[in-house]
């Protein structure tokens, strides 16, 4: 970018804040039926060199997208307020009112939508500014080429300056200009736009009055061949459709008859004897999925195929001859009878309260009703079915717990059987009590026969044989003492310990097994019996609150919501034809 020229000021202000050249005040008033350049006139050359304004930086910068003759262009950039504009140096205009100006450039911005005004600003004899009409326009991001027409108030001035300046939000954008003319063009009737007449004035004596050319005034609105063509495509696109429907509608569609039945899916809430005294509750009952799976069987093809044997569906749905829109098509297969299926009967469904509503809709009142009763029964085979399974899943569970329960028994009482064979001790607590008693009765008697020594070793002779007859017995006495002790394993002696206490070890965990073999066996035939008394009685069942009711008068199709949906979709249609019709012409 080229420097800013040095004659423009550093710091931008208004006109109103600069005084014109000596050489320019003393110009003398201007040529009023001139056609030439007012801002290349050889006396104020300077005047190609801008002011700035409003914050605005103003620079030269070169450019090749001007007219050939034109090397550079005069760039404004919009200052901190986000407004810029440039001011033109005063041209000497005394006495001048009531005059026409045509203002001609060519302009660019940095994007698209900016737009520029251009005014004519004028000074009085004592140095007070005003600003006159002004034009605008929309500049683009190429130089485009600006031509409008300003006019002077009915103040007396002695200064004019040209303006041209924006109102922008944004920082740092620009808009350059080339090529600027301001020509009088007040005396020419050729150049002057009737909008842009300028105000009425005093005719001076002996001049020719002022010709203004007036446009001719608008003529009437009428209809175009356009307009012409979209009231045909209405008529044609959404009138004609409609009442094509609406005279089938009313001509050709049969009656349909509803039949409505609702019910829901029941668990049994008492229990048998068995299940309280054990405490199994609630071992099998009805699922929340249960609706679920019925919701979905009732839009199956397996019910489908199971009703069409019943009622043969395909004759029902195929009664009226002569509507062919609502009724079956002939040689329907099971695909298109599953689809028709599905717009016949309607489902309503609350998955929190688990109640179920199904309508079905045929061509006479009884087949509808007869459609319903066997909805209902197969609905109700299907939850029995679904129960069934679940109670033979359970009782079968069961039955096996059982069967393991009885073969654990089976084998910790073989096992106790054998160990006493083996050991010929049926009970070895028995056993030991016994040992025990007998060793007790032996400390006692070595105790009488040690006090006995002791009292013969006081009163007797040293070769008295009762001291011979007392030792000797004291001798047995210890001997038998550890044989019973070695029997129980208490002996202490190295290779004798263990042997009756591992045995009353081996017993007291075989007793152990059998006591837990014979309490699973206890919980696993409460189990069974409760799983039998459940499989006896029914836990789960269909439960109808509104039975297969018989309709008296149609209630299907809903001719006029028919009629006025298609007309409100075929408007739609038109509508988004019309307007990418319309937008497609606009481009081009």
């Amino acid at each position: 970018m080229a420097d800013t020229p040095s004659s423009a000021n550093p710091n931008p202000t208004s006109p109103s804040d600069e005084t014109a050249s000596d050489d320019a005040e003393t110009r003398g008033e201007a040529d009023t039926g001139s056609q030439d350049n007012l801002l290349s006139d050889p006396g104020c050359e300077d005047r190609s060199l801008w002011l700035g304004s409003l914050g605005a930086t103003v620079t030269r910068r070169n450019h090749d997208q001007s007219e050939p003759t034109s090397s550079s262009a005069l760039r404004v950039t919009f200052g901190e307020e986000g407004s810029g504009g440039v001011y033109s140096e005063a041209i000497p205009a005394p006495g001048l009112r009531h005059r026409r100006f045509r203002v001609r450039f060519m302009a660019r911005a940095s994007r698209t939508g900016i737009r520029v005004r251009y005014q004519i600003a004028s000074r009085n004899d004592v140095g007070r500014l005003q600003t006159h009409e002004s034009g605008l326009s929309r500049l683009t991001t190429t130089f485009t080429q600006i031509e409008d027409y300003v006019t002077l108030g009915d103040a007396t001035v002695e200064k004019i300056y040209l303006r041209v300046f924006v109102r922008n939000e944004e920082h740092q954008q620009w808009f350059e200009m080339t090529d600027v003319e301001l020509t009088d063009v007040t005396d020419s009737v050729v150049d002057q736009a009737p909008e842009a007449a300028p105000a009425a004035r005093p005719r001076e004596t002996g001049a020719a009055p002022t010709v203004i050319e007036v446009a001719p005034a608008a003529q009437p609105a009428s209809m175009k061949a356009r307009h012409w063509m979209l009231v045909f495509s209405f008529l044609l696109a959404v009138v004609a459709p409609t009442l094509v429907a609406g005279y089938y509608l009313y001509t050709h569609a049969a009656d349909q008859y509803a039949s409505t039945v609702a019910f829901t899916v029941r668990q049994e809430e008492s229990g048998s004897a068995l299940e309280v005294l054990g405490g199994l509750r609630n071992l099998s009952g009805a699922s929340s999925t249960d609706t679920d799976v019925l919701y979905q069987f009732i839009q199956s093809q397996e019910l489908v195929q199971a009703v069409d044997r019943d009622l043969d569906l395909r004759s029902l749905y195929r009664k009226p001859e002569y509507d062919p829109v609502f009724t079956l098509t002939e040689n329907a297969s099971i695909e298109e009878l599953v689809e028709y299926w599905t717009r016949m009967v309607r489902i309503l469904y609350d998955p929190g309260t688990g109640l179920m509503e199904v309508e079905t809709r045929a061509f006479e009142a009884a087949d509808a009703k007869a459609i319903s009763e066997s909805i209902f029964r197969y609905s109700g085979d299907m939850i029995n079915e679904l129960s069934a399974i679940a109670r033979a899943d359970l009782t079968r569970y069961a039955k096996e717990e059982l069967d393991l329960a009885i073969e654990r028994l089976k084998e910790a009482r073989r096992a106790l059987t054998l160990f006493r064979n083996e050991t010929q001790i049926v009970d070895p607590g028995a056993d030991i009590q016994g040992q025990m008693g007998l060793l007790n009765s032996l400390q006692a008697q070595l105790a009488e026969t040690l006090i006995e020594q002791d009292l013969l070793r006081e009163t007797a002779r040293a070769n008295d044989p009762r001291l011979e007859q007392a030792k000797l017995k004291i001798e047995v006495i210890e001997k038998r003492i550890g044989e019973e002790r070695r029997k129980l394993g208490v002996s202490g002696q190295h290779g004798d310990t263990g042997a009756f206490a591992d045995l009353v070890g081996t017993f007291e965990s075989l007793q152990v097994d059998r006591q837990f073999a014979e309490e699973a066996y206890v919980s696993a035939l409460s189990a069974y019996d409760s799983a039998v008394a459940e499989a006896r009685r029914q836990s789960r069942y269909l439960a109808a609150y509104v039975r297969p009711t018989l309709a008296q008068t149609p209630q299907y199709p809903r001719r006029e919501i028919l009629l006025v949906l298609t007309a409100l979709v075929m408007f739609g249609i038109w509508a988004i034809l019309s307007l990418v019709f319309y937008s497609l012409r606009d481009r081009r």
